[in-house]
């Protein structure tokens, strides 16, 4: 290839449609991936394609560094499952269709003509520098590959797909394929051995931002020149939408995408911002700590597990004992009870959105004497803390509901809903105003006794803080955060509201960034507030992020899924070494 920096003729990014002509398993969760496209592709080392990946249920297309070209045009890739994007390419059969942008990213040429190419890669950061190798070994004198990863098996699978006729010098951590130690001791040994050479070697680097750091520092020591490959998740991949940006050593920021992915190491502010990784693989694959304790303080209670049924989701709880739901439970949240029996909103009442859900089910319940009588009872007998949720249109409405079910031995706690955004009375006439909720707060935790009680705020408000202050000096001993998002969906074909009431309550997946930085909010300035977490909580990851925002407890909504989010966030603290729940609890503010 020849010297300089550019643009490669047929370079410019365009839209791909390709066939998955070959499938190769180089080790367990990682594949070779050879893609034909609809027309021949000139592609460089260093560049990428953005794959649209929303099979496997993401929302952003996901970049993919080339790890070569064939002579027919087609595209290599490996393919490590990591995340939701990377494991559903990486399970791609032959034959599967595939939706890529690309050529991307700045093609720029290296100086090697008589000079040692030291290849330097870190996990999967080896396979994109397959395509150094096949690329430069006409012109350096020598190409080398040094490729480590944690463990051996990971860096045979790597390279089992390198160009023959390399010369390889592979590390692993655990000392089960080559040097045992990082890629980066093989590295300074390297530059060691040829430190004698008239032409300095030129070294190019693709691995973990930390890894990279430490590649720069060794080359700067040797006075080698160094190149990194940078990999950032990106919206586009072009440039346009400015999310892929990188320190510059001058000040500013550069594109991953745009100005790179490859940097000489000079151009960057180092130490580089650390990738958010997916862990998600990673934690499933580790065996759960069965010794790791779940037990959780939530104020005044302990309960045996941090996971809650979220108000509504199971009814008032008996219905989800009858589903198999119980196991791994501690505690159970019944749906909203008010003085009067409540039919609810006209239908339709519920709506499908993109990640998640609207409701206008408008508090449906049978009453608070009815549920004294016929269904507090049974929710007792599941022999669980039951903290029962109460509702009102007027303040003296939730003093009596509240004094009546406080009365009744065995309920653990009130939640106190004064959030809910889809009835006509109370609901967010309460909860957006603080004064209200103080006052409302006070009265509700005198009419009931010494029961602990939580308030569920709303999260249509401008401060979070406010009301969360508010319900604390009346007297809450935590709260819950948060209620449901207001949110329309519209019949096109009618162009009327989907919902009878127009507006509905947003849930599911697309609150939980909501919530989770609300209650990071409320965390830092409340930071001894129990905090009960809802929204978008479907499995263990999404509750280890809520717990550790801040929450001390998490509510979800699937039948079932109590036993999984157990069996994760105990294979969560094994990975992280803890010992309890209460280390992961709120670790984000220490």
């Amino acid at each position: 290839m020849k010297n300089g920096t550019g643009p490669a003729p047929g370079s410019t990014p365009r839209r791909l449609g390709a066939e998955v002509s070959s499938r190769r398993e180089l080790s367990p969760g990682v594949a070779e991936l050879v893609l034909r496209t609809e027309t021949p592709v000139d592609a460089a080392p260093g560049q990428f394609v953005e794959v649209d990946c929303r099979g496997g249920g993401a929302f952003l297309r996901r970049p993919f560094s080339l790890a070569g070209r064939g002579d027919d045009g087609s595209l290599r890739l490996v393919v490590r499952a990591v995340g939701r994007g990377s494991s559903w390419l990486a399970g791609r059969k032959v034959g599967d269709l595939l939706d890529l942008v690309g050529p991307c990213g700045r093609v720029r040429l290296l100086d090697v003509q008589g000079r040692r190419l030291l290849l330097v890669g870190g996990g999967i950061g080896v396979p994109p520098l397959f395509f150094f190798a096949e690329a430069y070994r006409g012109e350096a004198s020598a190409v080398e590959l040094l490729a480590g990863a944690a463990a051996g098996e990971e860096v045979r699978g790597y390279l089992a797909a390198a160009p023959a006729g390399l010369d390889i010098f592979p590390a692993s951590e655990d000392g089960a394929e080559g040097l045992c130690g990082p890629v980066t001791a093989a590295l300074e040994a390297r530059l060691k051995e040829v430190s004698g050479e008239k032409e300095r070697p030129l070294v190019v680097a693709c691995g973990p931002p930390a890894m990279l750091g430490c590649v720069f520092e060794l080359c700067r020591v040797h006075d080698v020149e160094c190149r990194v490959l940078l990999e950032a998740l990106m919206a586009c991949g072009t440039g346009l939408c400015r999310g892929c940006a990188v320190p510059a050593a001058g000040g500013g920021y550069l594109l991953v995408c745009q100005d790179g992915p490859l940097f000489d190491a000079r151009e960057l502010a180092w130490p580089l911002p650390p990738t958010p990784r997916p862990v998600r693989c990673e934690v499933e694959n580790t065996p759960p700590a069965p010794e790791a304790s779940l037990k959780t303080r939530l104020g005044p209670l302990t309960l045996d597990t941090p996971l809650l049924v979220a108000s509504g989701t199971a009814g008032y709880g008996p219905e989800l004992a009858r589903l198999g739901g119980l196991e791994g439970l501690g505690a159970v949240v019944t749906k909203t009870i008010t003085r009067e029996p409540r039919g609810g909103n006209p239908p339709p009442r519920t709506v499908e959105t993109p990640a998640g859900m609207l409701n206008s089910i408008g508090l449906a319940n049978v009453g608070l004497e009815r549920f004294l009588a016929e269904v507090l009872p049974e929710v007792l007998a599941l022999g669980l803390p039951v903290l029962v949720n109460i509702g009102g249109s007027t303040e003296e409405e939730y003093v009596e509901v509240a004094g009546r079910v406080a009365a009744v031995k065995g309920v653990a706690a009130l939640e106190l809903n004064v959030s809910c955004p889809n009835v006509s009375r109370g609901g967010l006439q309460f909860g957006t105003e603080p004064t209200v909720i103080r006052d409302l707060t006070k009265r509700v935790k005198e009419a009931a006794g010494g029961l602990p009680l939580f308030v569920k705020l709303t999260p249509n408000v401008a401060d979070i803080t406010l009301p969360a202050g508010a319900a604390l000096d009346g007297g809450a001993d935590g709260l819950t955060l948060v209620n449901t998002l207001l949110g329309m969906v519209v019949d096109v074909g009618r162009s009327r509201p989907v919902l009878s009431r127009g507006a509905g309550g947003l849930s599911g997946p697309a609150l939980r960034p909501v919530a989770v930085r609300m209650v990071a909010q409320v965390r830092a300035a409340f930071p001894d507030a129990p905090i009960i977490g809802t929204g978008g909580i479907e499995d263990w990851h999404d509750a280890a992020e809520h717990l550790i925002a801040g929450v001390g407890t998490v509510n979800f909504r699937r039948p079932g899924a109590a036993r999984e989010i157990a069996e994760g966030l105990r294979r969560l603290l094994a990975r992280r070494g803890m010992a309890s729940i209460a280390e992961l609890s709120g670790s984000m503010s220490r």
